[in-house]
């Protein structure tokens, strides 16, 4: 209002005072004052919404404001807990049981602080919410690094930015339940872990395989389209789940039925179809005292039944399909077991998994496909067209 009348008795003196041509006489001297007052009052009136804009801008301005005012505060403090994951369809579940090592060596926070570097840190990245990791204590109530880790990195506190907490919302730290225990322990004799031909596991090994099982049953609560094991001593290469992508793709064009895909070593870096799991348990649960975990896997693959070799109850035969690039580095030096011989150097980051030397031949890269990215792609029903359309169409380059 303090504006207008200011404009009103400025708009009268201005008009007035205006000194009337020599041409203009009585009522046509008039007319121009209105038209001068009308003319000055617009401009005015414009003048005043322009403040007005600037002391109450809009709704969405105001919202726009509100929302660049809660990010700058937030990228500076915020906790990861606050961060409210939606739930919808994962595309991958990542599994990573942990058991504290002599001296509790921390391998644990290296393991998860890499791969936090690779998930989804922002709300608009393609994978937001579509990757679910569960790190499992297998050591309850005995596991300081895994109890540091998950005040660190679940429980953040203020000074965690954005970006990680957004990242940290992806993974979950949670208590094996202690539902499924070795059923031989006490009942079979243990093997000599440095003179152990057959590779019998003891029960330390046998408790390992039991605890696979029961983080296998943790992910399929909540389904995704794959699986991948992880260990908790190996550390995520850059742009590892971008490369895990790119083979799966790879993998599903060459042979749309493959049963894994290999893109690291041991029982890491193993991608399974969420479906194929179950199949998997059981056969773990069958054969709990014929051997590791790993090379049970190994005989998964093979289709071996043990004790019935006419019998292969996998739901899914397909084959077996191998990145040419490890996405992980082994980082443990020191064993979550008591008694472990010494071995080769492993391979580290973006080396190639045609040398590996503790997988079996069909479990590394055959050089022969290094046009395809991926293996094997000799001796099967394989769409090699389709497969280097899809390279074309999403090149990966190793960093």
């Amino acid at each position: 209002m303090t504006f207008m009348l200011m404009f009103k008795e400025t708009d009268d003196t201005w008009c007035i005072m205006r000194r009337p041509s020599r041409f203009t006489h009585g009522s046509r001297q008039s007319r121009s004052v209105q038209l001068c007052r009308v003319t000055t009052l617009v401009v005015g009136l414009l003048v005043c919404g322009i403040y007005a804009r600037f002391l109450w801008p809009s709704s969405t301005e105001r919202e726009d404001a509100d929302h660049d005012i809660r990010t700058e505060m937030t990228e500076s403090n915020v906790s990861a807990e606050k961060i409210q994951t939606p739930q919808q369809k994962l595309w991958l579940t990542i599994g990573i049981p942990t058991v504290p090592r002599r001296n509790d060596i921390d391998y644990l926070m290296t393991t998860v602080e890499a791969l936090l570097q690779e998930l989804p840190s922002t709300l608009d990245a393609p994978l937001y919410a579509k990757v679910r990791v569960i790190v499992m204590n297998n050591k309850k109530g005995k596991h300081v690094v895994f109890e540091r880790a998950k005040t660190r990195y679940q429980n953040a506190g203020t000074d965690v930015l954005l970006s990680r907490a957004i990242a940290a919302s992806h993974i979950e730290f949670v208590d094996n339940p202690g539902d499924f225990v070795d059923p031989f322990k006490g009942k079979i004799e243990e093997p000599d872990d440095l003179n152990n031909p057959s590779s019998r596991p003891g029960s330390a090994v046998r408790q390992q395989t039991c605890d696979l099982i029961t983080l296998m049953e943790e992910a399929l609560r909540r389904p995704s389209d794959y699986y991948m094991f992880m260990e908790d001593d190996f550390r995520t290469c850059g742009k590892a789940l971008e490369a895990t992508k790119y083979a799966i793709g790879l993998a599903t064009e060459m042979s749309p039925s493959w049963l894994a895909m290999r893109v690291s070593y041991g029982m890491n870096g193993i991608v399974m179809r969420s479906r194929d799991l179950p199949p998997f348990s059981d056969f773990l649960r069958e054969h709990l005292a014929r051997l590791p975990p790993d090379l049970l896997w190994t005989g998964y693959l093979d289709g071996r039944t043990y004790d019935k070799p006419e019998e292969d109850t996998r739901v899914n035969r397909g084959p077996l399909m191998v990145f040419k690039h490890n996405l992980f580095d082994h980082i443990g030096t020191v064993s979550s077991f008591e008694v472990r011989p010494d071995r080769p150097k492993w391979p580290g980051c973006y080396e190639s998994m045609a040398n590996v030397w503790s997988l079996q031949e069909h479990e590394r890269f055959d050089p022969r496909c290094d046009e395809f990215d991926v293996s094997p792609c000799i001796g099967l029903t394989t769409d090699s067209k389709a497969a280097l359309i899809y390279k074309g169409g999403h090149s990966f380059q190793p960093p």
